[in-house]
This record gives structure tokens, C-alpha cells and sequence, in this order.
């Protein structure tokens, strides 16, 4: 056997980490190794596995060594390496004794079909091979090998190698790692069969080199709460094995158990014994937690498990539609979508906790910790770099189009799967056409605010065209005048009830309907505008139904809104005399709308999907050009009215349009300026009414029609005569669309107005030389008189505006305003009144004047 002689340590290796065992010397095992040692023997000037049987030997010893070090080996194995007979020589062990769980760096001989010397690093997830030397190096029948691994100051390994008689080393193979930096021993195995179990020999090691000088304590890089049972630490480098009692959690709070393992000794788990309260901090105390150097860490971290609420964070602007860029300063903000949020809570949010859907889609977001009254910007991943240093943003793993111009549902989830707030954002939040154009953002004007309508959001007025990472250019305090009402009652079938409201509502108990019906479910749709009610049996056709609900409704002020008891019911085709178009504008303004008023004369419900709107041709005495008014099954009660035009904000801007009274069409029959005639059908094209207009109808003193409303005198008189129609007063905003029945018009068995005589000759012989005009109103009110020739010129003002009795008359004496006697002719007197109630009305006579 060869003897391999070493020369004295140099000085400069004083001090450092030592193995030198020489068994071909005839050195026995020092004290320190340990492992299967009845299984080896000295044998041939060598030290020799002997077994008598097939599996797996290891000696194992310690060592510290790691870094500026060298481990020789040298041996020889009685036969050529296979995947079942191999030896395995472990140079840094993270523990002993070694097991599957420990890290470090390893040297195969064999044990691959390559036949190299193979050199691997062991991480608790799985080996890394890192260098090997060439193929088929060992393909030898007898392998003799003299193996040098070193590692040098700067973490580079290299492999030199020699087989047969030794004579120098050759490089094999070099890499650079540095991921394990500790050391708690060396082992080396033999895997053999039973044919091999005797035929691995080891001459001599020799280990040289320096512990890593770790003085550091370990530090805390992350932890997280695991819902509220447990809570994970990791630390910056591997930790010695923990004990509990490292740990204390204030509040009165105990810990259950520590979970750590040597595969992954950078995290540990704390498991609480009760589960953590939500949203209240608590403390933790951390003593001496050791490093595998013995470096302590010793810290308080406050702790918080973190359930974030309804309410608490919220969206504060969206960028659906970003070009063109309004701001062309390349440093303020990219131009691309984004969403910002704010927290107005108390508490941190941790934003890997937040889900954002937006439409079907629901994107996940990445750790961030939201600090209170704080902005974070919502962006696509890969736009997030373009984004300044100063504002903080998120980039989620959405395409760059996600929010979408015209609108879409965005919806903000706890890790519980809870709402935290949802919004569906419209184009028409904008209020201004230009801006929703693009490059503009959505801003919201007061986050504490629950609600989402125009009120609180409309178009930056942000010179850059958004406030991304500041406060809203928009930002005030909310207030919202619209007062709850009912738009429509519908019955889409037998047994489904809809109510829409005109703005969202939240019921506080449930609806009741009588005579009693059970109620099988409620769905709300269009924000909590429309609430649909499913019944289990079907509505009794005749029957008269009450929906209600006793608690009443909430809408997002939190202000509490009290219906009146809704008459619903099966709608019955309507009959002729049954419905009557009671007001018409037909020459709007010039960017109005022309609309039609239909009034339900009773008994019962109509259908409006059963009704049809059409011109009549005179020519051909036949109905044309016929519109269906709805798709929808909406009721009309009796003693009711219903506004039709194809859209609301064109009446808005010109009259007071009652909302829950109107009906958006896709479009009415043709009608002329000049007048026109119309036909009121159901849908088998039965006439229910025909009425005829004209600008005659118009009152003399209009110098135009435009924008002025004709309405319907008296709904039992022959409506195709122009006089059953008048012009809507100018106290009217000359039209009331939606009104009937709370404001009514002139009928002649509600209001008495008449001259006495029919005609006057101021002459000054003592008769007939003044008229009197009479008045009965049936209430006090407050009234306005006027005298007009036929031309519509204004004669006199005899009261402009004055509170009177229900019953009186006042005189002319045939002057105008200036004194002077009028022409002889027919004249009109026009009486204007408005009751206490708002109710208010126009009546005429005519009378003529002679010399």
C-alpha cells in the first residue's frame, strides 16, 4: 500500500480547522468519529468496510471547516462504480448525525451512468449538481482516487483528481457558490450490494481551513399571519433550533407550539392556543434567538391580524381611457390605465389580502402594507416601471386595456372572500363630453362616502388631467339632494313584481304584499335600483294587490326612505275611453325632445308593452308609422300619467320633468312642428284614442310655440277639435311633463271662469259701460289676470299677482295700460292660478268689446 507523506503546516494555517487521519500509516479512528464503525476494520494497511450484507455505511465527524480550505481524500474502490455501489463523501454538513434534512456540499464517486466524480450542493428542497469532472473518468474495473476539493477566500470551489498511481493533481472542474456558509461535520458513505460489501478502502484524509467568521445576529426579514392561528417568521440566515420559550405575546395571548425544521431553518411557525382577535394589535417578544453561530436576535415586533372591513378602503379615481394625455410632461404620470385606492380606515391594510375584479376578471395583489389615510396606484404589470419614484403603485397582472371606456364593474374582496366595495363606473360620470373623450380620469369627491353617483364622481379638474398619488382635484364633502321616489312598477310575469327606484336602496326588512302572498326570494339588480320580487304563486287577475315594507329603505346616505303602499295588479287590455294622450309637445326646443303624455282613466291596470303609439293619415283614414312603446311589462295604475320621450335629460333641461312618471322610448311617431295627428292603439291595433294638434291651439299672445306643450282641456270631449286644447302657462315652464294628476289642468267642472256680460260698450251712456269678470276656484289661491286681443297682444294687466279667495270677480272698463279705450273686437281673459299645494291651472274666456 503507498504512503502518502505531508509536509509541517505552514504558520499562516495556525489557528485554523485540522483532520489528518493517515490509516495506511497505521492510524487508527480518533475519539471524534462516530457513525457505523462496526461495519469498517483496518485491512490491508487501510481502513475497509466490512459487511456481509447489501445497503449503507457512513462515518461521520465534525468540522467547522468552510471557506480558504481543502479536503484530500484518497482510497480506492475493489471494483467499477455502479448506480447501486458508490461512495458519497459530504465535505460541509449543516448537522449531525446527517440526515435527509441537512444542507451542505457533497462529492459522488459513481452512482451515475457518466461514471464522474459529480460535486453537489444539498438544499432542503432538492440536490443542485454544480461541476464534474469528464465522462467515464471512473470507468475503471479497480478505482484508485486521489480527490482534492478546495474552496477558496472568495467562495470559488475547484476539483483536482488523479486516478492510478498518483503523481500530481488535474484540475477537473471549478464553480463559484456561496450559498451555505456553515459547517458541523464531514461524512462519507458507502452504498454497496452484498457482492461489494467489502471492497472500499480508504489510505488517508487530510481537512485544512476556517469556520466562516459569522458575528451577526440574525435579522427578521418578513412575517405574515396565517389567518388568526398561526404566525410565520423568516430570518436572514439559518437558525439553531428554537425553543418556545423564546417567545411571549402580550395581551394575554398563549402560544400553542413552535414548528421549525432543519430542511428550512430560516422560517419558523408560531401557533397561538385561541385564535387572534381581529383588527387589535398585540405584541411580541422575542429573546435570544440563535444563529448556528450562537449570534442572538432579540426584538418587540407589534403584531396585527389584519381583517379588513366593508368600507375601509376604497376606489378613489380610475383612468379607464388615457389617451391622449393631457399632461405631456413625461415625468408627472405614464399615460395608461391605472385604479387608486385609499385607505380611510385606522389600520394598515395588507394589500395581499385584497382581490380586485374587474368585470369577470380577479386579479390578486402583491404584499404592500397601505398605510392610513394613504394612496396606492392599481396598474398593469407591465406599466408599473414607468410610474414615478414617489408614487407608490402595484402592478397587477392585467392586460393594459383592462378598464374598459365605456364602463365596467370594479369590486374590491377581503381574504375572508368579503365586499369591501363595488361600483360600476360609467362614461356619463364624466358630465362633461369633451373630457370622457379621453386622457381625463374619474375622480371621486368625498371617499367616506358610500355612494356612487354623479354627486361624487365626475371628470378630473386636474390640470394634468388626474391627481394620481394626491388628493382629488374634486375632493369636498358629499351632498346629494335627489330624493328617493318609485320610477316604475312592473309585472314581468305572474309571479315577479319589479319596483324601480330612481337611485339605489337597501331594504331594512322585508316587503309584505295584501291580500297575502309568500314571497319566495328578492334579487336586486341596476345597483339596488330595481328590486324584483318572486312570488310562489301566481297574482289573481281583478285582485288589487298592496306591496309594502314596514322598516322602509336605505339608500347609500344611510338616509331612510318611507314608500307609500304600491297598488299593483294584473294589467287588463285596455279599453276605448279608457286611455287619453293627454299633453303633447310636438315643436321642441331646439335641443329638446318631443313628448307624449298618456293618461289611465281607470278602472284597473294597462300594460304598457301592450300599447302602440302611430300618426294618423287623414288621406287614407288609417293609422301609420306605429311605435311600440316597451318591451318591458310596465304598469300604468289608474288615475295616472305617463310621459313618453326617447331620452329624460333633454326634458330636464327644459322643464320640471316628473322622473317617476316618465318612460324612455327608442323612439316616437313622426311630429311635425307645424301640428300633426296621433293615434293611441293597443298592440291588436285597436284605438283607444285620436287626437289632432295644431299651432292654431296655441294661445294668440305666443309669438312662437316652441317649446310650449299643448294640454288636454277635457278628457271626455271630442279631442280632435282644437279648442280642447291649450298652451301649458309660462308658471308651468310652459309644459309638465309627468305631473298629472298632482297638477291638473283647466277642466270646466273644476274651475268657473266667465265675463258678464259676453260684450261691453265703454261709451259712457250708463250701459254695459264695464264687464265683469267672474271667478270660482273652490280655494283660496293665488291668481294673475290678463286681457288679450285676437292677435295675442296684451291689452291689460288687471291683477299681476295677487293671494285671493276662492270665489270673487274683479271689472274692465274696456281701457289698455295706458288708458286709452280699445279698438272694437273679440277679446280673450286669461285667468292663472296656483293653490297652497303646488296645484296649479290656466283657464280662458272670450267677450266682445263695441263702441
Amino acid at each position: 500500500m503507498m504512503r502518502y507523506l505531508w509536509a509541517l503546516l505552514p504558520l499562516s494555517l495556525c489557528g485554523q480547522n485540522l483532520i489528518h487521519q493517515d490509516f495506511s500509516a497505521g492510524q487508527s479512528l480518533d475519539s471524534l468519529w462516530q457513525g457505523d464503525l462496526q461495519n469498517f476494520e483496518f485491512r490491508d494497511s487501510a481502513l475497509a468496510l466490512n459487511d456481509s450484507v447489501a445497503g449503507q455505511s457512513t462515518l461521520y465527524h465534525t468540522s467547522g471547516v468552510m471557506t480558504a480550505a481543502r479536503w484530500d481524500f484518497h482510497g480506492r474502490m475493489d471494483f467499477n462504480p455502479s448506480s447501486s455501489n458508490y461512495l458519497k463523501i459530504e465535505v460541509m454538513l449543516s448537522q449531525l448525525p446527517p440526515d435527509s434534512s441537512h444542507f451542505g456540499y457533497y462529492l459522488k464517486l459513481g452512482g451515475n451512468a457518466q461514471d464522474q466524480i459529480q460535486f453537489y450542493r444539498q438544499d432542503p428542497n432538492g440536490d443542485q449538481l454544480l461541476a464534474a469532472s469528464a465522462a467515464d473518468y471512473l470507468d475503471l474495473n479497480t478505482v484508485q482516487y486521489h480527490i482534492s476539493l478546495r474552496r477558496n477566500a472568495d467562495l470559488l470551489w475547484e476539483l483536482y483528481a488523479d486516478t492510478g498511481s498518483f503523481e500530481q493533481w488535474y484540475l477537473q472542474a471549478s464553480v463559484r457558490d456561496s450559498n451555505h456558509r456553515f459547517s458541523a461535520g464531514l461524512a462519507m458513505t458507502c452504498h454497496y450490494t452484498k457482492t461489494r460489501s467489502t471492497k472500499f478502502y480508504f489510505d488517508s484524509l487530510y481537512v485544512v481551513g476556517a469556520a466562516y467568521p459569522d458575528s451577526i445576529a440574525p435579522e427578521l426579514i418578513s412575517w405574515s399571519l396565517k389567518g388568526d392561528s398561526a404566525l410565520q417568521l423568516n430570518f436572514s440566515e439559518k437558525l439553531a433550533p428554537p425553543q418556545l420559550s423564546a417567545f411571549e405575546i402580550q395581551q394575554g395571548i398563549q402560544l400553542a407550539s413552535l414548528e421549525w425544521q432543519a430542511h428550512n431553518p430560516h422560517e419558523l411557525m408560531l401557533h397561538f392556543k385561541d385564535p387572534l382577535l381581529p383588527n387589535q394589535p398585540i405584541l411580541l417578544r422575542i429573546e435570544k434567538l440563535s444563529d448556528l453561530f450562537g449570534n442572538h436576535y432579540s426584538d418587540s415586533l407589534n403584531l396585527l391580524y389584519r381583517q379588513v372591513l366593508a368600507g375601509e378602503l376604497r376606489i378613489n379615481e380610475i383612468m379607464a381611457d388615457p389617451s391622449p394625455k393631457v399632461d405631456l410632461n413625461p415625468n408627472s404620470f405614464p399615460e395608461v390605465e391605472f385604479i387608486e385606492l385609499i385607505n380611510v380606515s385606522q389600520l394598515a391594510i395588507p394589500m395581499d389580502q385584497i382581490e380586485i375584479q374587474i368585470g369577470e376578471r380577479l386579479y390578486s395583489c402583491p404584499p404592500f402594507w397601505l398605510q392610513p389615510d394613504s394612496f396606492l396606484i392599481l396598474s398593469a404589470a407591465n406599466t408599473a416601471v414607468y410610474w414615478p419614484a414617489q408614487i407608490p403603485v402595484l402592478g397587477l397582472n392585467w392586460s393594459s386595456s383592462a378598464l374598459t371606456n365605456d364602463g365596467n364593474r370594479i369590486t374590491l374582496y377581503s381574504s375572508e372572500a368579503e365586499e369591501i366595495e363595488s361600483l360600476h363606473y360609467s362614461s356619463d360620470w364624466y358630465q362633461e363630453a369633451l373630457k370622457a373623450e379621453g386622457g381625463w380620469s374619474l375622480e371621486r369627491k368625498d371617499p367616506s362616502s358610500d355612494c356612487h353617483t354623479i354627486w361624487n364622481w365626475q371628470a378630473s379638474q386636474d390640470p394634468s388631467g388626474a391627481s394620481p398619488g394626491r388628493r382629488n382635484s374634486i375632493a369636498d364633502v358629499y351632498h346629494d339632494s335627489l330624493k328617493a321616489q318609485v320610477l316604475a312598477l312592473k309585472i314581468p310575469s305572474p309571479f315577479e313584481i319589479q319596483i324601480d327606484f330612481n337611485r339605489s336602496l337597501f331594504g331594512l326588512g322585508p316587503w309584505q304584499i295584501d291580500p297575502p302572498i309568500l314571497i319566495d326570494s328578492l334579487a336586486l339588480s341596476q345597483e339596488g335600483k330595481s328590486h324584483h320580487i318572486y312570488l310562489s304563486q301566481a297574482l289573481e287577475e281583478g285582485l288589487l294587490y298592496r306591496v309594502f315594507t314596514e322598516e322602509g329603505l336605505v339608500d347609500c346616505r344611510n338616509q331612510i326612505y318611507q314608500p307609500d303602499s304600491l297598488k299593483v295588479g294584473l294589467a287588463l287590455k285596455p279599453q276605448p275611453g279608457q286611455l287619453r294622450i293627454s299633453e303633447v309637445l310636438f315643436n321642441p326646443y331646439p335641443k329638446g325632445k318631443d313628448f307624449v303624455e298618456i293618461r289611465n282613466l281607470g278602472p284597473g291596470f294597462v300594460d304598457l308593452a301592450d300599447l302602440r303609439l302611430a300618426s294618423w293619415n287623414s288621406e287614407l283614414q288609417e293609422a301609420i308609422d306605429a311605435k311600440v312603446l316597451s318591451l318591458e311589462h310596465r304598469l300604468i295604475a289608474a288615475d295616472s300619467c305617463l310621459v313618453l320621450a326617447t331620452e329624460a335629460a333633454a326634458l330636464h333641461a327644459f322643464y320640471q320633468l316628473r322622473e317617476a312618471n316618465f318612460q324612455a322610448v327608442a323612439e316616437l311617431p313622426s311630429m311635425p312642428d307645424e301640428g300633426l295627428e296621433l293615434v293611441l292603439m293597443r298592440s291588436d291595433f285597436e284605438i283607444l284614442d285620436r287626437v289632432f294638434l295644431s299651432e292654431e291651439s296655441h294661445a294668440p299672445f305666443l309669438s312662437s310655440g316652441e317649446g310650449v306643450s299643448l294640454y288636454r282641456l277635457d278628457f271626455q270631449q271630442n279631442a280632435l277639435r282644437l279648442d280642447q286644447w291649450q298652451s301649458s302657462p309660462a308658471t308651468w315652464d310652459y309644459a309638465t311633463p309627468g305631473w298629472c294628476p298632482d297638477i291638473k289642468r283647466n277642466i270646466a267642472s273644476k274651475v268657473q271662469w266667465q265675463a258678464y256680460p259676453e260684450y261691453l260698450s265703454p261709451n259712457g251712456d250708463g250701459y254695459r259701460d264695464y264687464l265683469e269678470l267672474h271667478y270660482n276656484l273652490a280655494k283660496d289661491a293665488w291668481i294673475q289676470i290678463h286681457i288679450y286681443d285676437r292677435q295675442g297682444n296684451l291689452q291689460k294687466e288687471i291683477i299681476a299677482g295677487d293671494q285671493a279667495s276662492a270665489e270673487g270677480f274683479v271689472v274692465w272698463q274696456g281701457q289698455d295700460e295706458g288708458g286709452q279705450l280699445c279698438a272694437a273686437g273679440v277679446y280673450l281673459a286669461y285667468l292663472e292660478y296656483r293653490f297652497a299645494d303646488g296645484e296649479m291651472g290656466r283657464a280662458r274666456c272670450s267677450f266682445v268689446l263695441s263702441h
